[in-house]
């Protein structure tokens, strides 16, 4: 008993390298700033009093909206431009500690009044958001990973911050594969079928060898399927983890070519990269241009 729960302790705070939840969490800035960025032209269509927002009824994280307090016609502008700003400097791994909850709030508040709209894009940034806010809130400054330490490491932090986005991926593949293995369109092969056929979901017409071939539709479909209910295991093994980060991505990435989906596919490359290892995150989050590391070379 006591070993079960030692493992269990060690799972969620043991001392992990903070790279990846910085990476991850940098990424989610730079979604929600895209967000705010795209919908920031239109928020007196959507918003306003005659907008798609007009007169609905908030969803169910009213309880954590902005604007169950404040009019969304008075400040809603300030409100978005307070967003892009937080989340720049979330982006920028800057002052995490209070923009990452704020950027969080902002996001609810504004998705939470969309809800004739909102999609399953905006349901996953909610909860990455969340979970992140409460790490930046309950974790010391100095397990943030704002520091380099000589190993050119950001510092060690508690497991449990990158472990929640962990689990809330792995769900997401292993409930949504069990669902679509429960209907008809996903086992008797025709979902990609049904999803290139509609004119509200796919972005353009695709060729027409491909509703001539019915093996085609079914392999697609299934290979799909298989690749969903895979991932949930793949991304747990670390000899394969690597490669399960990749295809989730490619996977997310050829939905997006296709399938209007909003930002579906940017929100859920944020929990996909909790999987990234230290040294990998390390990478990305240190890449410049050739261009500004030109500039930025001392001189000979």
């Amino acid at each position: 008993m006591n070993r079960r729960l030692a493992a269990v302790e060690h799972y969620w705070l043991e001392r992990i390298d903070a790279d990846p939840l910085v990476l991850v969490r940098c990424f989610y800035g730079l979604v929600v700033f895209a967000w705010g960025v795209t919908v920031l032209p239109d928020l007196g269509r959507i918003y306003g009093n005659n907008g798609l927002a007009g007169g609905i009824e908030f969803g169910d994280f009213r309880i954590v909206s902005l604007f169950r307090w404040v009019s969304v016609d008075t400040f809603g502008l300030a409100a978005m431009v307070l967003m892009l700003a937080a989340s720049a400097f979330v982006a920028l791994n800057r002052n995490v500690r209070f923009t990452v909850p704020l950027t969080a709030f902002l996001f609810t508040s504004f998705a939470d009044a969309s809800v004739p709209w909102l999609i399953g894009a905006e349901l996953v940034m909610i909860l990455f958001g969340l979970w992140l806010a409460v790490f930046a809130v309950l974790t010391p400054t100095a397990s943030q990973g704002h520091r380099r330490d000589t190993t050119g490491s950001r510092g060690q932090m508690p497991a449990w911050g990158l472990r929640l986005l962990q689990i809330q991926i792995v769900l997401a593949y292993v409930t949504t594969a069990y669902d679509k293995l429960l209907g008809n369109d996903w086992t008797d092969g025709s979902a990609v079928y049904h999803a290139l056929a509609s004119d509200t979901l796919r972005r353009f017409d695709p060729p027409a060898f491909l509703f001539d071939n019915a093996w085609l539709i079914r392999s697609m479909t299934w290979s799909t399927l298989a690749v969903e209910a895979a991932l949930g295991f793949l991304l747990l093994w670390p000899r394969t983890r690597r490669w399960a980060v990749l295809l989730a991505i490619a996977l997310h990435l050829g939905f997006q070519v296709f399938l209007t989906l909003g930002f579906f596919a940017p929100a859920m490359t944020i929990g996909i990269l909790s999987f990234v290892s230290a040294a990998d995150a390390r990478r990305v989050l240190d890449w410049r241009p050739r261009f500004i590391t030109a500039r930025t070379a001392p001189a000979q």
